[in-house]
């Protein structure tokens, strides 16, 4: 009886998380712009690009709940374009985020066309 009660407590503490391993969070503030490299883009489709940026290390997890948001920012003309974007990576993915965005092309859709 005492071993079904140690055996039921260890499964329950590794499934509610005492049992995972931890890992570094780089998303630790949400007031903190991180700088992350790109290290590969893959296309998709004619219009969708696959971006891939490296976190710090390789046992790095990116610690964005699910279905939450990053700001990606970057200067475009010398001007500064902020957008958010869902990565499609989780936290099961160490090392690198993940993210698929639809590329408008100036002059082809009208809501956008600078692009």
């Amino acid at each position: 009886a005492i071993g079904a009660f140690i055996f039921v407590f260890v499964f329950i503490k590794f499934v509610f998380g005492g049992g995972k391993p931890k890992f570094p969070i780089l998303l630790r503030d949400k007031n903190i712009k991180y700088s992350l490299r790109l290290v590969d883009k893959e296309k998709i489709t004619h219009d969708v690009i696959k971006f891939r940026f490296a976190l710090p290390s390789m046992q790095h997890i990116l610690g964005l709940p699910l279905g939450a948001h990053v700001y990606l920012s970057a200067k475009i003309n010398g001007e500064l374009v902020v957008r958010p974007y869902t990565p499609t990576s989780s936290d099961d993915d160490h090392g690198y985020m993940d993210l698929v965005v639809k590329i408008y092309r100036a002059n082809v859709h009208p809501r956008f066309p600078d692009g």
